[in-house]
């Protein structure tokens, strides 16, 4: 059984928000995928958080960021890692997958800084999108691989040798 996500983005990154959307469905076989993936299209410019977008991210483990200078901009995707971060603090086995739009590293921190300690699909190649949509699905069937090796973030200050040795697990898995 595939777990609860949220899906936060800035509206000016909908177009792709709404395909991964749509290819999570498929990819997770999905029948009611409101009730698994939070994803509201078209939420109001300048508009208030309701009550259900807060109790959608606090009831989903695992929290999805469309990263780009969009998001970057944005307050309310800015207070939804905040929160999601908050909730990590306090429940080590939530998830938190940047999904990284564009080339500029420096996006992660301007939404906040603790997001760069995170693993991210690199979605920033068009013709690799459907390689790490292969990889994203792995791991949300299989959030367990990702838990499991929350012990190794003591070395994030090794980011790269992180993302190096996530990419080759995953990868060595999807071979089988």
């Amino acid at each position: 059984m595939v777990e609860r996500m949220f899906l936060s983005y800035s509206q000016e990154d909908e177009a792709f928000c709404s395909r991964l959307y749509r290819d999570l469905i498929k990819r997770l076989h999905l029948g009611n995928a409101s009730q698994v993936i939070y994803f509201a299209p078209n939420n109001p410019m300048g508009g208030v958080w309701s009550p259900q977008l807060w109790k959608a991210l606090e009831q989903s483990p695992i929290f999805l960021i469309a990263v780009s200078r969009y998001s970057a901009a944005s307050q309310w995707v800015r207070d939804e890692a905040k929160r999601a971060i908050e909730l990590r603090r306090k429940d080590a086995s939530r998830i938190i997958i940047p999904l990284m739009l564009t080339p500029d590293l420096g996006c992660l921190p301007k939404i906040h800084a603790d997001l760069e300690q995170f693993h991210y699909a690199d979605f920033r190649e068009v013709n690799r999108y459907e390689d790490t949509l292969k990889r994203l699905v792995y791991i949300l069937k299989h959030p367990e691989i990702v838990r499991s090796l929350h012990g190794l973030e003591a070395f994030r200050d090794y980011q790269p040798w992180w993302q190096k040795t996530l990419a080759f697990i995953i990868d060595v898995i999807l071979r089988q």
